[in-house]
């Protein structure tokens, strides 16, 4: 199912306007690095004035297990709370579940779902939330 997400995304299209999508002033990409070696990514794209949407985390073999999806999902949202956003939204696959364990506990909520999927594959995302500023609620 999680490939089936990933090709429904047109990734490879998306690949083609990466700085369109995730740079300023659409959003903002994050690298993790070990010495010379690459260990993960993050980026986040604009959905409004006030909605950011989280996406494409993905963390390498050698860098799990040392913080380093955290500190990117960190350094994300203390960008997007800097940009101005209120909101920042995922989805990912229900199977991804020391993802969600990772979201959750940094503060993402399930929410409803705000991106369609081809019906087969609805149940099997899940639709996250969490408000950048203090005494928010979400606009769902």
């Amino acid at each position: 199912m999680v490939d089936a997400a990933f090709s429904h995304q047109a990734l490879d299209e998306e690949l083609q306007t990466l700085s369109f999508s995730y740079g300023p002033p659409n959003g903002r990409t994050f690298l993790a690095a070990h010495g010379d070696e690459m260990l993960g990514c993050i980026a986040y794209r604009r959905l409004s004035d006030t909605i950011c949407e989280m996406k494409r985390l993905f963390v390498r073999g050698s860098g799990q297990g040392r913080g380093t999806a955290r500190r990117l999902c960190m350094a994300a949202i203390d960008a997007a709370r800097s940009d101005g956003y209120t909101l920042m939204r995922l989805d990912t696959a229900s199977r991804l579940t020391e993802a969600i364990a990772l979201y959750r506990s940094i503060g993402f909520r399930d929410c409803p779902a705000y991106n369609m999927y081809p019906d087969a594959l609805m149940p099997h995302i899940v639709f996250m939330e969490m408000p950048l500023v203090t005494g928010t609620t979400s606009p769902s």
